[in-house]
Formats: C-alpha cells, structure tokens, sequence
C-alpha cells in the first residue's frame, strides 16, 4: 500500500512536469521567429494562410530610405562640364547628345517598362509617342518624334523632351536637374532668356540663310517652387528641323534680331 502511494505520488508529479512543459512550448512557440516552430510549417506560408500581412519595421524603413539614397544617379564629368546649348542629357550612368534613338538607348541596357514594342509599333511621320523605361536601375520617361516623311519603327525615332519633367534622374549640363536651387540654376546657366515668376526659359535662336523668320533652335522651359526657390520640373523642346538640317544654311540669331 505504502509503495502504491509512492508510486501514484511519482506519476502525479510527472503529468503535472508534463503539463506545465506544453504550456511553456506553446508561450515559447508564439514568440519565437519561423524557423523555429517546431511543426516545420513555414511562417511565411502560415502568414499567407491567416491573412496576416507583414509590416515594415522602422529599422527596414530606414535600411530602405538608405538603399534609395545610394541608388541616386550621381552626375558624371562630361555632364558638369558641358555647356547649356551642347543638347547633352545624362540618362542612367551614361550621356547622350539629343536627339538620339530609342534603339540607342536599347543597346545600352535600357529595358521598357510599359507595353511599347520597338520593332511592332510603328510611328506616323511628324508624330511621335512616349515611352516609359528604365536604366541603371532608374525610371524615365520620354517622347520619341519621327520627324521624316516615312513611317518607322519606334525604335528608330529620335528623343527628346517635349514636356515638363518631373524626374529628378535626367541631369542636364552642369548638372542642373529637379531639386537643385535657382541660384545654382543661374550661377551654371546664367540668366534666363525669359523670366515669367514661376517659369524661367532659356532659348536660342536661329533662321535660314536669305529669311527674316526667326525660329527657336532650342529652349529649356524650368518650373520653379517660389517658396523653396528649388526646381520642381524641366523641359528641353530642340527643334529637330535644326537639328537634322543642313546647319551650314542656319544663322544664330538673338530675339531683338
């Protein structure tokens, strides 16, 4: 009798042992990471399963805010040293003379992002079309004109920049592009052809050998946020007529003229 109480003693103290054990497995299992859990069910699938979706922590925002901000395409020499009316653009790493093709930029490792096809989409002459892609790990955005009298691939087109830009990746002589200051603006491009408040332009002029008719050879159009004084949005217009033309019959001509 004595011996069966030990006995019925023992085996009480070890289902309690055992009890208690699985209440600390399942405090244990709550908090440990995925790998842990002992049932071999991957936490991210378990996530999936219950509908629970992961937050950003504030360490991983700021791993991420610090990723962006080394990825930030820095100007290259030949940029800062070119001149305003060079037509020079740097795209991704790279620097470009405008107007230049779309197949150009393939060939560079451009990859499109929107739904164009160089080869299937054929454009109209005089028209054009705009074309989302990216380079070195950028977005950009321009606008590929056929400026001849046949029709062509898209691929074949020439770029340039028709409309105000927003992208602080395209960099423009001197390194003047979205988000540096007007006094830099002006201290690199000097004072503007036209000043209208909120919109500075800096144009030059040309006509054709024997007429009056003056045209624009290019012009930057520069949106400006007059609270900041920061640049808030660039375009280049080149007139692709002087640019493919017969420059030896086109005389620089200023406004007054």
């Amino acid at each position: 009798m004595k011996k069966n109480a030990i006995l019925a003693l023992i085996m009480a103290a070890s289902m309690t042992a055992t009890i208690t054990s699985c209440g600390k497995s399942g405090e244990e299992v709550s908090s440990k990471p995925a790998q842990e859990v002992s049932n071999g069910t991957e936490q991210s699938s378990y996530n999936d399963a219950m509908g629970i979706e992961k937050t950003i922590t504030e360490t991983e925002a700021i791993t991420e805010a610090e990723v962006e901000e080394e990825a930030v395409i820095e100007p290259t020499q030949e940029i800062l040293a070119a001149d305003i009316d060079s037509w020079k653009i740097q795209i991704g790493n790279k620097v470009y003379t405008l107007p230049v093709t779309l197949q150009t930029l393939l060939d560079d490792g451009a990859v499109i992002l929107d739904n164009t096809n160089p080869i299937s989409d054929v454009i109209g002459a005089h028209s054009g079309g705009g074309v989302i892609f990216s380079m070195d790990d950028k977005e950009y955005d321009l606008y590929f004109e056929n400026y001849s009298e046949d029709r062509k691939q898209i691929k074949d087109c020439y770029a340039y920049l028709t409309y105000i830009n927003k992208s602080e990746n395209f960099i423009f002589p001197k390194g003047i592009r979205v988000g540096v200051t007007v006094a830099d603006l002006k201290n690199a491009w000097g004072e503007p052809t036209e000043d209208n408040l909120d919109e500075l332009r800096y144009i030059e002029y040309y006509k054709r050998v024997g007429e009056s008719t003056t045209h624009q050879k290019y012009r930057y159009d520069v949106e400006i946020d007059l609270e900041q004084q920061t640049i808030t949005g660039i375009s280049f217009h080149l007139n692709l007529d002087y640019a493919m033309g017969d420059v030896a019959n086109f005389v620089d001509v200023t406004e007054s003229e």
